[in-house]
């Protein structure tokens, strides 16, 4: 869910950003700044009554921001849970990826191929 904040609340936002952490409140993965956007979650999204104020700010790595989107934390916590059983359970996407491994593994062997082809040719 896009929000566009205030200036007032950006200036939250960026204060917040420069004086805590840089771990991920979601996956408690360390963010490398250098190579990751840190983004700064609403724990209530504002879309459901969050505000804008440091206690319901963390931050957070841009693929858990993204993939929690408007959730509340129990409502994501939950989505995690079911999400890892169906991807375990489910037959279709179990054979989706035997598939995606397989064209992975011709690929790399055809790509094996030509660079022995090519050092024969020349």
């Amino acid at each position: 869910m896009c929000y566009q904040l205030s200036q007032s609340e950006l200036k939250v936002v960026r204060n917040f950003k420069n004086n805590n952490g840089v771990e991920c409140y979601l996956c408690h993965k360390t963010i490398i700044v250098a190579n990751e956007v840190l983004t700064v979650d609403h724990k209530l999204p504002v879309s459901r009554g969050g505000q804008t104020i440091p206690e319901n700010l963390a931050i957070c790595c841009q693929n858990c921001n993204t993939d929690k989107s408007d959730m509340t934390e129990r409502e994501y916590e939950d989505y995690l849970i079911n999400k890892e059983y169906i991807l375990k359970n489910n037959d279709t996407l179990k054979t989706l990826q035997e598939m995606i491994n397989l064209n992975t593994n011709v690929t790399l062997k055809f790509n094996d191929s030509q660079r022995l082809l090519s050092s024969k040719i020349r």
